[in-house]
């Protein structure tokens, strides 16, 4: 039971008939079992929300859903998407990714909601280096938009603060030359 919370396994979340690990674990009075899926400490993933199984084409099309509404969404429905297993690394033709749209439109419960999410168990690993056409990545525009506490949240989850856009220049660059002094500190 230890090994499947660790794996980030929801103990909740049931089949099509109905159960789940913890039904079967009370059924059976495994109590020892019980106690390790009922600890104080632990919380379901995503916040209890099952994820849903979907075709690759679903996941590129609710990837692109999340790019396209990424400006008027709330962190709440980026976890539904999420949920529904959106490709989070989908990039639209001009390159742009849910996370640096969040990160355009200032919606900080956006992108906390897309860091916070990543499970490599789940296949969801957010690509924190993905750029646009012009190769910017999200601290890039964090940078130019003078956004610093997106920013700090961008750094502290593996931001590279040295990536390069294709005229060569870092984020600090970016932040320099637009006079955002708040970044440069």
């Amino acid at each position: 039971a230890k090994q499947l919370l660790v794996a980030r396994c929801d103990p909740l979340r049931h089949n099509k008939d109905f159960d789940c690990p913890i039904f079967r674990a009370a059924r059976a009075r495994h109590m020892d079992v019980l106690n390790v899926f009922l600890q104080p400490d632990w919380s379901p993933p995503v916040e209890g929300v099952a994820f849903e199984e979907n075709s690759p084409e679903a996941r590129q099309q609710l990837g692109e859903d999340l790019v396209k509404q990424m400006h008027q969404w709330s962190g709440t429905q980026v976890k539904q998407m999420i949920a529904k297993r959106a490709d989070l690394n989908y990039k639209a033709l001009n390159g742009w990714t849910a996370l640096t749209m969040a990160v355009f439109y200032d919606r900080k419960e956006c992108v906390e909601a897309l860091i916070r999410i990543q499970d490599p168990l789940r296949g969801l690993k957010l690509q924190m280096q993905g750029r646009n056409a012009r190769g910017r990545a999200a601290l890039h525009v964090a940078a130019r938009k003078d956004l610093p506490e997106i920013a700090k949240l961008l750094i502290s989850n593996g931001a590279d603060p040295d990536v390069k856009d294709v005229d060569g220049w870092t984020p600090l660059h970016h932040a320099c030359f637009n006079g955002n002094s708040g970044m440069v500190k």
